[in-house]
């Protein structure tokens, strides 16, 4: 009779143990998915004709990453679920010294280099040209709108979406005056 009574003492501490570990488990899976239409987003989008190269070069780093956007596209920078779109370009841009240059496409038999698509993986590769179209380096400024640029916080459009419109996708825009700038 007492072994019975411990077999279901036992029994029912293991039922309430996987339970509880149940519960904890479901919790934190549902932190590790957040829901990215409730989240702040960063993007690069490119309202030019010509598909372009956005390059993030890093200058405590050495590294750069290539990005290829076609007309009338746009790519995803970032997203972020608790830092606001000032923090997210510091953060992501600023801290790490990173200069942006955007590039035009080339052929493979013209003067250009080949680089990898950082979205695509390895298998991607396409050439760009030589020197870049245009180049913006931090800091993070709030100039006049008049004065386009990536640091310039003032040259990007923050919209509200999601639920009750409580995250903001922050979009800067590729032009054709910024192609047209160092031609």
């Amino acid at each position: 009779m007492e072994t019975r009574q411990e077999l279901m003492q036992f029994l029912h501490r293991m039922a309430s143990k996987s339970y509880i570990l149940l519960l904890i488990t479901l919790f934190c899976t549902s932190c590790l998915n957040r829901d990215t239409e409730n989240s702040n987003e960063l993007r690069m989008s490119n309202a030019t004709t010509d598909t372009i190269v956005f390059a993030e070069k890093s200058g405590k780093t050495g590294n750069s990453n290539y990005f290829m956007i076609l007309p009338n596209q746009f790519k995803t920078l970032s997203i972020d679920h608790e830092k606001s779109i000032y923090e997210m370009i510091i953060q992501s841009y600023e801290n790490y010294n990173i200069e942006i240059e955007v590039y035009k496409i080339a052929c493979s038999s013209c003067e250009g280099k080949e680089v990898r698509d950082a979205s695509q993986g390895d298998e991607h590769h396409f050439y760009i040209e030589l020197t870049p179209k245009v180049s913006w380096k931090p800091p993070l400024l709030s100039l006049p709108d008049s004065i386009h640029g990536f640091y310039n916080f003032n040259s990007w459009i923050t919209t509200k979406g999601g639920r009750k419109n409580k995250w903001d996708r922050a979009t800067f825009t590729i032009t054709e005056n910024d192609l047209k700038r160092n031609d």
